[in-house]
């Protein structure tokens, strides 16, 4: 279970601390609106979808591993997402 939790904060840095960051760059970069960076720098801060469990489990691969992964990451995105839209979005 411990090496289950290293996995999972490892994902959750890289799915809602790095995401929003590279778009937050990119907003800089290409001179959006506050709205369209609010919504890109959310949108990027949103945990990983369910279907990757479905995928894992059709082809044998490490459902359990993923389905951990995808209840860490929301469970974290609880604080994460916040935190993200109130530090990118200014």
């Amino acid at each position: 279970m411990r090496h289950i939790w290293i996995v999972v904060v490892i994902s959750a840095a890289i799915q809602m601390g790095l995401h929003p960051l590279v778009a937050s760059l990119q907003v800089d970069l290409y001179q959006f609106t506050l709205l369209q960076r609010e919504v890109l720098v959310l949108e990027a801060a949103m945990p990983s979808a369910i279907l990757g469990v479905v995928f894992a489990t059709r082809y044998r691969c490490a459902a359990h591993l993923n389905a951990a992964l995808v209840f860490g990451n929301i469970l974290i995105s609880l604080m994460a997402v916040p935190l993200a839209f109130w530090l990118l979005s200014r």
